[in-house]
């Protein structure tokens, strides 16, 4: 499965959550050494046509699905709605975040992908970046220590 946000913001704040209550570091913007970046993900319109929008009280209907099930913190129960949704001939899914309810998850089932994704540049995320900031702040979480490169390198 490939999992993705609607938006950078929601993208960001997924990464961030566990922070909340102590400060973000610009370590913490670092995995194995390397900076987490936004990509951009462009999706063939044809496969967006074919997500179940678990958001539509149509296709939980159509689907069998409770609302409450979707919102499970059972990784069986999930997983089983991501089966059920799999067998149906869908490709993947939205649904809303645990974070916010205006925020939308995708989840593409690899295997189903017929047409290629399309990634832009990694946009490399630092304390200081607008998208980063704005998580922060609707997560509540204070920045911490912003680390500089000496002027040795």
């Amino acid at each position: 499965m490939i999992y993705l946000a609607e938006s950078p913001v929601h993208a960001v704040a997924e990464r961030i959550q566990h922070f909340r209550g102590q400060p973000l570091d610009e370590a913490d913007l670092r995995v194995a050494a390397h900076p987490l970046a936004l990509v951009r993900v462009e999706i063939p319109e044809r496969l967006s046509e074919s997500l179940a929008d678990l958001c539509d009280p149509s296709v939980l209907t159509l689907l069998g699905i409770r609302p409450d099930e979707t919102a499970s913190g059972s990784r069986r129960t999930t997983q089983r709605i991501a089966a059920a949704i799999h067998a149906a001939g869908y490709h993947g899914l939205q649904w809303w975040s645990a974070l916010r309810g205006d925020w939308h998850t995708l989840v593409l089932f690899r295997e189903t992908l017929t047409s290629p994704l399309r990634f832009e540049a990694p946009e490399p995320l630092t304390l200081s970046h607008e998208v980063v900031r704005i998580a922060m702040r609707e997560l509540g979480i204070a920045a911490g220590r912003t680390r500089r490169a000496s002027p040795d390198g």
